[in-house]
């Protein structure tokens, strides 16, 4: 089941990633990337917001403009010759709408590095949380043991499904063709959570 799911969502998520530049002029992307950057000045604060988006900035200039990955991309001129051939028109529409994917590419990939810092960020305050969570689960299981408390097996299989879906939805919000907030990262956080607890809670008892 675990495969599958990690097979589903691994290729949702490139889809989204790889066809979005297809289906969006690049300029619709920059703009929504430029909206996004707002909103972490608005919801983390100007000076929050701005080292997330200097460190952001640093790393694709570090390791996609500096290493000419940039420049490789959006590289796409017509052959020289062909001005007054008849193909010149083809060869030109061509050439830029493979300017016009690889640029959209590489405003998706920005959003992905900034999202990734963002999301990193919130690890240290929310893994104490999902910590917490799963510690009052496995004490209220023992207490169901010891109290032969009845366990929802419907509970437990609901359960395990959802944190399967809560698990990978990161990977959708990394790649989300659309300005995200980065408050969205604790909201995902909280009802992964919570549903791990509920889940615990009502694992099935193993027959030795």
């Amino acid at each position: 089941m675990v495969g599958g799911h990690i097979k589903l969502w691994l290729g949702l998520t490139g889809i989204i990633f790889f066809v979005t530049p297809l289906l969006k002029p690049a300029d619709t992307i920059i703009r929504q990337v430029t909206q996004e950057v707002s909103y972490v000045h608005q919801h983390l604060g100007v000076e929050q917001g701005d080292r997330f988006i200097k460190a952001a900035n640093e790393f694709f200039d570090e390791s996609i403009v500096r290493s000419g990955i940039a420049a490789i991309a959006i590289k796409s001129e017509a052959p020289s010759g062909l001005a007054d051939q008849q193909f010149a028109k083809p060869a030109t529409r061509a050439g830029d709408l493979a300017r016009g994917y690889a640029t959209g590419l590489l405003a998706n990939l920005y959003a992905l590095i900034l999202r990734v810092s963002l999301a990193a960020a919130w690890l240290p305050l929310l893994v104490p949380f999902i910590g917490a969570c799963v510690w009052d689960a496995i004490q209220m299981r023992r207490r169901k043991d010891y109290t032969l408390d009845y366990v929802n097996p419907g509970t437990y299989g609901a359960g395990l499904h959802a944190i399967v879906f809560l698990c990978f939805i990161p990977l959708v919000y990394f790649v989300a063709p659309m300005p995200v907030s980065p408050l969205l990262v604790p909201l995902l956080f909280v009802p992964a959570g919570l549903v791990m607890n509920w889940t615990i809670q009502n694992m099935q008892r193993v027959s030795v």
